[in-house]
């Protein structure tokens, strides 16, 4: 068996989070369905860590095994991406040890959060900002 590192980025806004969901979309089981197909068996894809409804994600790491020795990494990340929605990329596909396990193997995770203090916000960064249309007081956002 192959273990399979991803780096993964997604707009999150139109799935139910990361893991499946019986009541909405998520983003594992759209990656598990296009690899399951490309691998020709049933995948299933073990993650870093989950995000919740409408959350996005720059560098999401993920890990599968698979008993597929004829696909090339780059014909499998090129496979992949080709089944998956715009909205879910995999940037990077390596092979990895058989000991390595995404969750249990990460060291950090940096969260990001984008607040637009303002007038109004742009269509093109609405979905990525919280707005909060008054002036935010620099000075005791500094304080501990």
């Amino acid at each position: 068996m192959r273990n399979v590192k991803l780096l993964i980025q997604y707009d999150g806004t139109n799935f139910a989070g990361w893991q499946k969901q019986k009541n909405g979309l998520g983003v594992q089981e759209v990656i598990e369905a296009a690899l399951s197909k490309i691998c020709n068996h049933k995948v299933k894809v073990i993650s870093a860590g989950r995000t919740d409804a409408g959350v996005h994600a720059r560098g999401q790491v993920a890990n599968f095994l698979t008993s597929n020795r004829k696909l090339s990494l780059l014909e499998m990340k090129r496979g992949v991406n080709s089944l998956l929605p715009p909205e879910i990329r995999v940037t990077s596909v390596s092979e990895v040890s058989k000991d390595f396990h995404a969750r249990f193997d990460a060291r950090f995770k940096i969260y990001r959060y984008f607040i637009y203090s303002g007038g109004v916000v742009s269509p093109f960064r609405s979905r990525y900002v919280w707005h909060f249309p008054w002036e935010l007081d620099y000075q005791i956002m500094k304080k501990e």
